[in-house]
């Protein structure tokens, strides 16, 4: 009897595993991937993406005080990106004088230089689309997701608040 209860469970556990495994995270051909800028020959620099003419539209995840991350969309793109909004999601940047002083607030803060400059790629179920680079600065890579049930939208979950020593931890 109780050889049977153990075998009952243990592929009750495996089952559950697998279904957790299979439907918790996005399909391979639906996830991108985020590779350093510094790696690609045709990306572009941090300092052409500080410029808010650049041609994309910028959104910066955090506070305001030290921002966690800041992401670059194409505004002339194929794609067409979800990005969660609110005091928890990606704020977008108005103007060139905001851009400047996330910019500067990130540079005062990062004296380990984590922030990186990453590019994203879109789903290899998207490539057909032929879309330009998105552009994350941001201590951690974030890949792109394909939204479900749709055509040509990705996605980027925004990174957490980015613990600061200067403005005491959150």
């Amino acid at each position: 009897m109780e050889t049977w209860l153990l075998a009952a469970c243990t592929i009750f556990i495996i089952g559950i595993a697998v279904i957790v495994l299979r439907f918790g995270r996005p399909a391979p051909e639906n996830r991108g991937q985020a590779r350093l800028a510094s790696k690609l020959d045709d990306a572009l620099s941090v300092q052409t993406l500080a410029r808010l003419d650049s041609g994309f539209d910028v959104y910066y995840a955090g506070q305001a005080v030290i921002p966690s991350a800041l992401l670059f969309v194409p505004r002339e793109d194929t794609l067409s990106w979800k990005l969660r909004t609110g005091s928890k999601g990606w704020k977008p940047v108005q103007d060139q004088e905001k851009l400047n002083d996330l910019f500067l607030r990130i540079r005062r803060e990062d004296s380990a230089k984590a922030y990186k400059l990453w590019v994203l790629l879109p789903p290899s179920s998207l490539t057909h689309l032929a879309p330009g680079y998105a552009y994350l600065f941001s201590p951690r890579p974030l890949p792109p997701q394909r939204v479900a049930d749709s055509r040509n939208q990705v996605s980027v979950h925004p990174l957490p608040e980015y613990n600061s020593s200067l403005y005491g931890s959150r």
